[in-house]
């Protein structure tokens, strides 16, 4: 680390490259302390933030006691301007329970909101620097410590810029101001919208519960695989959730402590809303639909409570059929009652294959021991697996591949 540092010293380009090298991936740390002495840290370099535009990928787990109590140990804020400044470059976001909490209620995440005609968010309050609208850096006209500059070098400013009065004076300025304006550009900071988005819901999060809000949160704009783990209120997530059907989610994943549902949308056009048949083609469009219906709404909750079916397979099949506007099968459900398992159980994975591939994605239904993807082992291993290596994680494990 401490190379790529003094490496990016030597060029721009360079620069470029150990910033990212450095910052691509970022896992923050896990205590509170530590995350705000960090976050000093990277708020008193110049220029301050230096990992702006090179994030692409986030994991944040706070071991957080507040959580005992649900009030805000101040590190709130703190979080919320990283995600701003990490905005424009964010693919991958990873956020535990207290993080998902506070990212969801914040008000200036919601469009319509009473909030919402507010300068500034409340946490950005004395951070105007950082929410400029410019291109470059604010501060590139002004020099830093005006007062204590002597007279001739007040006059040297007055007969050229500052750039180039800095650049003949170096010992008078600071690295920032004898940058040259095209090289301090960076990408202004705006909202996070990640396209592959992990969260653990828990309530309240307030204004923000309300549909219209959470419909329009602006985390949801570019979201393809969404993951969701829920820890209460499972009945009033899965409506909130189905709500997204407007938003371009390909892969879904939900899960509580007893049962995880996938789902995956197959095809080229499966970020569009339409396959071109006439079905439904995002995956929240698919949980409303699955919703939609109170037998299936039943067993899914169920099936999330701990209550299900002894084979999920059963429910699986179900939530096809309803899926594909099919009568229930209450045949092959009888028949493995009855004790005829091998028979029907061939007939379920026969049924299953056949209605997946006319519908044109996957859909499994896990039962037990999903409390594994709430802890921060499991959920670092798959945020590493995903953002880091390039690979799957645990959706091959999840869709039964």
């Amino acid at each position: 680390m401490q190379a790529l540092m003094r490496l990016s010293a030597t060029s721009r380009t360079v620069r470029e490259w150990s910033l990212s090298a450095l910052y691509a991936v970022l896992i923050l740390p896990r205590h509170v302390r530590d995350f705000r002495r960090w976050f000093a840290h990277m708020q008193a370099t110049q220029p301050p933030f230096p990992f702006m535009g090179s994030v692409r990928a986030l994991f944040m787990a706070v071991d957080d006691i507040t959580r005992l109590t649900a009030s805000s140990a101040g590190w709130e804020a703190e979080m919320l301007r990283l995600l701003h400044y990490c905005g424009p470059t964010l693919t991958h976001l990873s956020l535990w329970q207290t993080e998902s909490r506070a990212l969801l209620r914040d008000a200036s995440q919601a469009v319509g909101s009473r909030f919402a005609t507010q300068t500034l968010p409340a946490w950005a309050v004395g951070e105007g620097d950082m929410f400029y609208d410019g291109p470059d850096v604010p501060g590139d006209s002004e020099t830093e410590g005006d007062a204590d500059l002597p007279q001739w070098l007040r006059s040297e400013l007055e007969k050229a810029p500052l750039h180039d009065v800095a650049r003949a004076h170096p010992a008078h300025f600071s690295l920032h101001a004898r940058t040259a304006p095209s090289q301090r550009r960076r990408l202004r900071p705006r909202a996070c919208t990640p396209t592959h988005l992990s969260l653990v819901i828990s309530y309240p999060f307030y204004e923000n519960e309300r549909p219209e809000l959470f419909a329009g949160l602006v985390l949801w704009t570019c979201v393809k695989e969404l993951d969701v783990y829920i820890t209460q209120e499972t009945r009033r997530t899965l409506h909130l959730l189905a709500l997204l059907a407007h938003r371009p989610v390909r892969r879904l994943r939900i899960s509580t402590a007893h049962a995880t549902l996938a789902v995956e949308v197959c095809g080229p056009d499966a970020s569009t809303g339409d396959c071109g048949s006439g079905q439904e083609r995002t995956c929240c469009a698919l949980l409303r639909k699955l919703l939609g219906t109170v037998d299936t709404e039943r067993a899914l909750l169920h099936s999330f409570s701990g209550r299900g079916m002894p084979d999920a397979s059963i429910l699986r099949a179900a939530c096809l059929r309803t899926l594909a506007d099919l009568p229930p099968a209450g045949s092959a459900a009888g028949a493995h009652a009855q004790g005829h398992a091998q028979e029907a159980s061939a007939t379920l994975s026969g049924e299953i294959a056949a209605l997946q591939t006319q519908l044109r994605l996957r859909l499994n239904i896990v039962q037990g021991g999903q409390a594994v993807w709430g802890k921060l082992k499991h959920r670092l291993w798959d945020f590493r697996e995903r953002a880091q290596f390039g690979r799957d994680g645990a959706w091959p494990q999840l869709l039964g591949d």
